[in-house]
């Protein structure tokens, strides 16, 4: 297992001679934000989604299914990408967004649109490949402000999405939203097709090894769990937090818009600048 590590690191650090570029690195933010959007795009247009679906039940579980796409998306394709090509995995995971975001805008049901968005929110891991990519790519003394350039990216996705979607929801409808996000999918796997690098797998493991690895990394690190474990009720709050405003603003209190419930999303703004900002102080100290 260490024999295996040591030669992922020293793939991995030759990987370094292709330092990442300016135009690449804005490249993959871009496209890091456009695909962690997909997750967020339903939470604003919940109320929306409900009254177009006759308020069947079931349409309450839109952004759960969206989330625990995410998460299977997390766990079982996340390791490919040490065990293929990354770039190619990269593209291929766009196309596969952007067919799922046409069958959520096409959905007859509000079964269809369940299964839609879990598949929507597997795909969308694909921003999570993008992030080691880069800091493959970039040079051991820049590697902070790199993953701080794309999770910029990634923020300002997450953030912006709900003013987007809230926007074109309440003044469109929510079924347009999906079909925007569809041309945004192409665009960013035109993007990654342009400015990515080849790339070859770093591991020699097999897929179910990969994924068993991970229990070994959980058992080994405490820090990593502690880590997990913090993010996980972390998450956990923020999502309950973005999935309830849209109805409770759309309640008698307040008889709000999906467009106000967006609106809510820019108050974040502030951790767009800080994410580059922590890069390069952890690249300092």
């Amino acid at each position: 297992m260490e024999n295996t590590g040591q030669k992922q690191v020293g793939v991995a650090s030759a990987a370094h001679n292709d330092a990442i570029g300016h135009v690449a690195l804005l490249a993959m933010a871009v496209a890091g934000g456009i695909a962690v959007a997909n997750i967020y795009y339903n939470q604003p247009m919940l109320g929306l989604i409900e009254t177009d679906f006759s308020h069947q039940p079931v349409t309450g579980m839109v952004p759960t299914a969206t989330q625990l796409g995410y998460s299977l998306g997390l766990f079982l394709l996340l390791p490919l990408g040490d065990l293929v090509n990354r770039r190619r995995m990269i593209i291929g995971q766009f196309l596969v967004l952007a067919v799922a975001l046409a069958l959520a805008a096409l959905a007859p049901t509000a079964w269809m649109l369940v299964v839609a968005s879990v598949i929507v929110g597997a795909c969308s891991t694909v921003a999570q490949q993008i992030v080691p990519f880069a800091a493959s790519l970039a040079a051991p003394e820049k590697r902070g402000a790199t993953i701080g350039t794309v999770m910029a990216g990634v923020l300002s996705g997450i953030l912006f999405s709900r003013t987007l979607s809230g926007f074109v929801g309440e003044h469109a409808g929510w079924r347009e939203m999906f079909w925007i996000g569809v041309p945004l999918a192409l665009l960013a796997a035109g993007l990654m097709f342009a400015v990515l690098p080849r790339h070859r797998p770093i591991s020699t493991l097999r897929y179910h090894e990969a994924l068993r690895s991970l229990g070994h990394l959980w058992q080994r690190h405490p820090a990593l769990r502690a880590a997990t474990i913090i993010q996980a009720f972390l998450f956990a709050s923020f999502t309950a937090f973005w999935t309830i405003l849209a109805l409770y603003l759309a309640g008698s209190n307040f008889q709000l818009g999906a467009d106000v419930a967006g609106l809510f999303g820019i108050i974040g703004a502030v951790g767009i600048f800080a994410a580059p900002l922590a890069g390069r102080v952890a690249d300092k100290r």
